[in-house]
């Protein structure tokens, strides 16, 4: 009875011990992303024009677990152009995109979102204009970018894309 008693003990200390890591659990801030699932081609705003972007298109999937969306770049000959990685980290309280390219450049940014308009800031280094990436959704199926540079906020605008749609 005693060994028993101690056996129970140990079980119940062993599982409430403090320090035990509990699973992570899908917040509602990871629900957003759910909207850069599936196949993306680059095009002009106005969809009856002709495509751009040489055929380069982006398809994103959940990670297992759903903590994580993998997206990734091929050309039209389906040479890979880049990988990122899209989560939300609730330490910081902001969505994380890591990205690789096959140059050899990575990048790390931070966002948040804002109603439909998701605002990323990514590539400091010291002494280096930061990367701002602006990507707002403009349908359930589509999103328009504005990508630029500054110290405190985008002052350069280096590149304001097309519309990126759903295939």
């Amino acid at each position: 009875m005693v060994g028993r008693i101690f056996t129970i003990v140990l079980v119940l200390a062993a599982a409430t011990a403090p320090g035990r890591a509990q699973p992570p659990q899908l917040r509602p801030e990871h629900r957003p992303l759910e909207f850069f699932v599936g196949k993306w081609g680059e095009g002009p705003a106005d969809p009856s024009a002709s495509s751009g972007a040489a055929g380069v298109v982006d398809s994103c999937e959940w990670f297992d677990g759903r903590f994580h969306l993998v997206c990734r770049s091929q050309d039209a000959k389906g040479r890979s152009l880049d990988l990122s990685v899209l989560g939300f980290d609730p330490a910081q309280g902001v969505y994380t995109r890591f990205n690789i390219t096959r140059e050899g450049h990575q990048t790390m940014a931070t966002g948040k979102l804002d109603g439909k308009t998701w605002r990323w800031r990514g590539g400091d280094k010291p002494g280096a204009k930061t990367m701002h990436f602006t990507w707002t959704e403009t349908s359930p199926d589509s999103y328009a970018y504005v990508v630029g540079t500054g110290v405190d906020g985008p002052t350069e605008v280096l590149d304001k894309g097309n519309v990126v749609r759903r295939k």
